[in-house]
């Protein structure tokens, strides 16, 4: 199958999607796959002042939250289920 095809075909299933959860799923699914390609990626700035603002909150005792490696095993685990 050609890149053009598969892009097609990906496109088609992702239009087929009309959960917010699952969407938002797919949505991390796709960052962690290009964090390990180590793919760059172009953010909108809306999401990186958001990111901004929750690391911000972080480093300020504001929000709690798991490790880059926390995530990964649970992603991980929710992809084997």
């Amino acid at each position: 199958m050609s890149v053009l095809e598969l892009k097609e075909k990906i496109h088609s299933q992702v239009s087929q999607l009309t959960e917010e959860q699952d969407l938002e799923d797919l949505y991390e699914t796709i960052c962690l796959f290009f964090e390990n390609r180590q793919i760059n990626v172009m953010y909108s700035d809306t999401f990186l002042a958001d990111l901004e603002r929750r690391a911000q909150q972080a480093q300020n005792g504001e929000l709690t939250g798991i490790t880059t490696e926390e995530l990964k095993i649970k992603i991980r685990e929710w992809l084997t289920k």
